[in-house]
């Protein structure tokens, strides 16, 4: 592994121009994170669980703070149970 390109950038409501989500991109072989900042509610417990998850966040003064759910099983696993 080696250092790959980190970028961060804004989706805008056209009509409002307030932010709907940010956009995370950083390695060449995973997928764009997308972070909802527009308040939509997190899927239902029987939607598909991807490897990005589903995220949404708020930001708590200048703190972007996020909340992810429908992490793929096995994807995350506590460090005590790797050997």
């Amino acid at each position: 592994m080696g250092p790959q390109g980190f970028k961060i950038w804004a989706d805008f409501d056209p009509v409002t121009g307030k932010v709907l989500a940010w956009k995370v991109g950083a390695a060449i072989d995973r997928d764009v994170m997308t972070i909802w900042m527009d308040g939509r509610p997190h899927p239902s417990k029987y939607a598909p669980h991807t490897l990005d998850g589903f995220t949404t966040g708020v930001w708590e003064g200048d703190t972007l703070t996020t909340y992810t759910t429908h992490l793929k099983e096995g994807y995350i696993r506590d460090r005590k149970s790797v050997v």
